[in-house]
């Protein structure tokens, strides 16, 4: 799923293959770890094209 806008049924084989390897018992305080993790910054699609469009221009 390396693109930038994949498809419905690459997400829903991505995820399914991570859900085959992961441990099938998993707790709650696991969970509730993982929440608390630190998330990367929302970037828009406009922002992603932008980002892209600078990155293209200035290996040129």
């Amino acid at each position: 799923v390396d693109t930038t806008y994949p498809d419905k049924k690459s997400i829903l084989m991505y995820i399914t293959s991570l859900f085959q390897v992961l441990p099938q018992q998993v707790s709650i305080e696991a969970i509730q770890e993982v929440e608390m993790l630190p998330r990367p910054p929302k970037v828009t699609k406009e922002e992603h094209f932008q980002l892209h469009h600078q990155m293209h221009y200035s290996q040129q």
